[in-house]
C-alpha cells in the first residue's frame, strides 16, 4: 500500500473529476508490487500509460478490462524476495497463486517467474515443491500480457 500527503498533492486543471495527484508517495511495506505497463483503446485510438498495483487480483481485475492490454508487466520486489539486498524490477513470465500448508492449514503463496526464468515466492517458500499451485493470473510471450482461460487450468 501507499501513503500520500496534503502537501504533495498537485491540483490539475485537466484532471478528471476525483482523481488526484502527488509529487510523492510513501510505501512502508518491504512486499512486491507490480508495474504494469498498458494500452487503453484497442482500435486506430490508443494510449498506454502505467499502473502501480500491490496485489495480483489487480492484475486480473485490470486484464478483464475489454479495452485494456497489458504490453509489460514487472515484478518490483524487495531484497529479502529476490535474495539481494536492494530492490529490484524484473520483467515478468507468468504470476501464479496457490498455498503451501503450514501447521495444517493452507497459507496463500504467489509465484513470481521472471522473464529470464528465474521464480520468485511470497511469502518465501523453502522448498519449490511445497508449492501447490491454484490458478495463473497472468502469461506473457515475447512481452505481450495474455488472460488466463482458468477453465483450460
Amino acid at each position: 500500500m501507499i501513503e500520500t500527503f496534503s502537501h504533495s498533492e498537485v491540483n490539475f486543471p485537466w484532471s478528471e473529476s476525483g482523481v488526484k495527484t502527488w509529487t510523492y508517495a510513501h510505501i512502508n511495506l518491504h512486499a512486491p508490487w507490480f508495474y504494469v505497463d498498458y494500452k487503453i483503446g484497442l482500435d486506430e485510438v490508443s494510449a498506454s500509460a502505467m499502473y502501480l498495483l500491490f496485489d495480483e487480483k489487480q492484475i486480473s481485475q485490470l486484464l478483464a478490462e475489454s479495452d485494456v492490454e497489458i504490453t509489460n508487466l514487472y515484478a518490483v520486489t524487495p531484497g529479502l524476495v529476490n535474495k539481494t539486498m536492494q530492490w529490484k524490477m524484473d520483467l515478468l513470465k507468468s504470476v501464479s497463486v496457490g498455498h503451501k500448508k503450514v501447521k495444517g492449514q493452507n497459507q496463500k503463496v504467489v509465484r513470481l517467474e521472471l522473464d529470464n526464468e528465474t521464480e520468485y515466492f511470497y511469502p518465501e517458500l523453502k522448498m519449490r515443491s511445497k508449492f501447490h499451485k491454484e490458478r495463473d493470473i497472468y502469461f506473457s510471450k515475447k512481452g505481450l500480457g495474455k488472460p488466463v482461460d482458468e477453465n483450460k487450468l
